[in-house]
C-alpha cells in the first residue's frame, strides 16, 4: 500500500479542520503505516482512516480513529469499501473487533449499516468553574496508564499506549480529585478525555486549571457514545471505552 503522509495530512485537515500541530503531533506519536488503510481514485488518495490497538476481554480490539473521504469523492461509497477492507484486514490479524466513536448521530446511523452496535449510554455535560482550589497533581504519561488499571470498570476496552501518547501532544494527565482524568484546553474550556475521579469535585477541579467551564461524557443514562463491531460470534459489548480522542 502506497503512503503518502503529506496527502493524508491534508485529507485530514480537509475532513476535520484540525490546527496542523495536533495531526503532525498523530503521525509522530500515534501513526503507524500497519495502522492505516487508504483507497486511491485516479492516483489521488480519496479516503484513509488510522486505528490504536486495545484490548477488550484480553483479546485484540482496533479503535478506528479519523475516517475521512476527500470532498470530491464524497457520496460515491468509498467509505463503505474502506470499512469493509478495513474490517477483512483486521480480522486477518487476529483482531476479534472494533471501536469507534461517531461525531454525531448521523453517523451513528452510517456505522448501524456497517455492522456497529452501540454501547456506553451516557450524556455529554459542561459544568462551570466552582470556588476553591483543590490539590491536583501533574501524571506522567506512564504513571497515567499504570493508575488507570485501577480506576476503569470491569468490561473496559482498553486502550493502548499510542493512543494516550498522541493524547499527550496536545492533552495532560492528572490526579486529585480522589481519582485520575486527562483533558485537552481550549481557551478557557477544559475537554475531558476521560474522568476517572469523584464528581462532585469537578467544579473545582475546572477551577484549579484556571477554566471556566469543563465539558465531559457521563457515563448512565441517555444516547450510546461509542459503537463495536464484533468479527467472531461473540455477541457481548463492552461497558466503557475511552479516551475518545476528539
Amino acid at each position: 500500500m502506497t503512503i503518502d503522509i503529506p496527502a493524508m495530512k491534508r485529507l485530514w485537515q480537509q475532513a476535520f479542520g484540525d490546527e496542523m500541530a495536533v495531526i503532525d503531533g498523530f503521525f509522530a506519536t500515534g501513526f503507524d503505516k500497519t495502522r492505516c488503510q487508504c483507497l486511491y481514485e485516479d492516483s489521488l488518495l480519496a479516503a484513509a482512516l488510522y486505528w490504536f490497538d486495545c484490548l477488550w476481554q484480553g483479546q485484540k480490539v482496533a479503535y478506528i480513529y479519523a475516517v475521512a473521504t476527500e470532498k470530491g469523492f464524497r457520496g460515491k461509497g468509498l467509505c463503505r469499501r474502506l470499512m469493509e477492507k478495513t474490517h477483512i484486514h483486521l480480522q486477518k490479524q487476529g483482531y476479534v473487533g472494533a471501536v469507534l466513536v461517531p461525531g454525531s448521530p448521523a453517523l451513528f446511523a452510517m456505522y448501524e449499516k456497517f455492522g456497529y452496535r452501540g454501547f456506553f449510554p451516557g450524556t455529554v455535560t459542561q459544568v462551570t468553574a466552582g470556588k476553591k482550589d483543590i490539590a491536583l497533581r501533574k501524571l506522567s504519561l506512564t504513571e497515567y496508564l499504570t493508575q488507570r488499571l485501577q480506576y476503569i470498570p470491569e468490561n473496559s476496552v482498553v486502550a493502548g499506549k499510542e493512543a494516550f501518547s498522541y493524547l499527550a501532544t496536545y492533552g495532560a494527565f492528572y490526579e486529585g480529585a480522589q481519582g485520575i482524568f486527562c483533558f485537552a484546553r481550549q481557551k478557557d474550556t477544559i475537554y475531558f478525555q476521560e474522568y476517572l475521579a469523584d464528581l462532585k469535585h469537578l467544579p473545582d477541579v475546572v477551577k484549579t486549571l484556571e477554566a471556566e467551564t469543563g465539558v465531559l461524557r457521563l457515563s448512565g443514562a441517555g444516547e450510546k457514545q461509542a459503537m463495536y463491531r464484533s468479527f467472531t460470534d461473540n455477541t457481548a459489548l463492552p461497558s466503557y471505552f475511552a479516551p475518545a480522542l476528539d
